[in-house]
């Protein structure tokens, strides 16, 4: 059983969430070698502040691994939910993956009444630093590979940029 989800007014973040904004400066990055992209920090980020929200669409859940997809702890009318980004999503979705030293986590919150779902700073990002969470175990499980760890990027060579 999961714990309830915190408030966005427990985190600090309800401002940022009322306004449909991030607090911090991001942007997607072509990693290129890598095969994908990376959301790296554009201005200094501080510990507890709203990265970005995860958006995507809600529908029931299934057992097929949706390399894009969150899980909800919560259920509607009995059914499991899942949260999607494969069609549909923001920049969040480009948010990769690190077991070891993670500098942000994503967050079930609940907001004016409504489940949603963030990715918090858990620590101080510096510009120029990728943004990166802990899929879990549960995921990689599902998803039949191992994680592997992602190359070093130098941010001015040879990358395509998309500001947020």
């Amino acid at each position: 059983m999961y714990p309830p989800a915190p408030t966005s007014e427990d985190l600090g973040i309800e401002e940022a969430l009322d306004a449909s904004r991030t607090e911090a400066i991001i942007e997607i990055i072509d990693l290129e070698e890598a095969g994908g992209y990376g959301v790296f920090a554009v201005e200094p980020i501080s510990i507890g502040s709203l990265v970005i929200e995860y958006a995507g669409l809600v529908a029931p859940a299934t057992d097929e691994f949706d390399p894009y997809g969150l899980s909800y702890a919560e259920t509607l009318a009995g059914e499991r939910l899942r949260l999607s980004a494969r069609r549909f999503g923001n920049a969040a979705r480009f948010v990769n993956h690190a077991s070891v030293k993670p500098n942000a986590e994503i967050v079930r919150v609940v907001h004016r009444g409504l489940l949603r779902v963030v990715i918090v700073a858990r620590e101080g990002i510096a510009p120029g630093g990728q943004v990166l969470v802990d899929y879990g175990d549960a995921y990689w499980r599902a998803s039949g590979v191992a994680p592997r760890p992602l190359p070093r990027l130098l941010v001015d060579v040879g990358t395509d940029r998309y500001r947020f």
